[in-house]
């Protein structure tokens, strides 16, 4: 069953040229593919710009942003990253808002799952998976994962939810995701993290 609900993403991408094709890959054979994609390349110098070049010219939901870095923004270099992707889109009113990180993998149907979460429950605000790690040849959950919090590298925003947080805060030493699952609580959303 497709989902009713769309979504775009953007990506914060630094430098990423030994994990960017591997995620580009876990995108694109999503069954329910984002109508836009936009790669922030945060000043990066390797050949990240390149690989995401390439597969912007197969598959044309997927955009390069370039932005050079600001050295003294630390951590918060990623949210101004995120905030240069979001006013490059326009969010229909059907469309989530979806942040994934540069270095993540994802099954096929992650993202059409997430969907369905959110349309199951018009109260969540911001959902997402658990991040799991190879540990002992096997893949377990994170320490610390929780099905309340959603890592910041995977975190999907109902729009609404998202204007009511006022976007993300950039922390110089980062907690940017907390600080927006706090805050959405508090205006009435629920946040979920789910173990699929």
């Amino acid at each position: 069953m497709k989902a009713n609900l769309n979504y775009v993403l953007i990506t914060p991408a630094r430098n990423e040229v030994e994990f960017i094709e591997r995620t580009l890959k876990c995108v694109v054979s999503q069954t329910h593919r984002p109508l836009r994609w936009v790669i922030v390349s945060d000043g990066s110098t390797d050949r990240t710009d390149e690989i995401v070049e390439r597969y912007a010219v197969r598959y044309p939901f997927i955009h390069l942003l370039r932005r050079n870095r600001d050295q003294n923004r630390g951590f918060a270099s990623k949210v101004f990253a995120l905030r240069a992707g979001l006013q490059s889109i326009t969010i229909g009113t059907n469309q989530l808002i979806g942040h994934l990180d540069a270095d993540l993998s994802l099954d096929p149907s992650y993202f059409r799952d997430l969907l369905k979460k959110f349309e199951e429950d018009p109260t969540l605000g911001i959902a997402g998976g658990w991040y799991v790690e190879r540990i002992g040849g096997e893949f377990r959950p994170a320490r610390g994962s929780s099905p309340t919090s959603v890592p910041g590298g995977i975190q999907m925003f109902r729009p609404k939810c998202y204007e009511n947080i006022g976007g993300l805060l950039p922390i110089e030493y980062g907690g940017e995701d907390w600080y927006a699952e706090i805050m959405a609580r508090r205006r009435g959303w629920r946040v979920r993290s789910f173990l699929s």
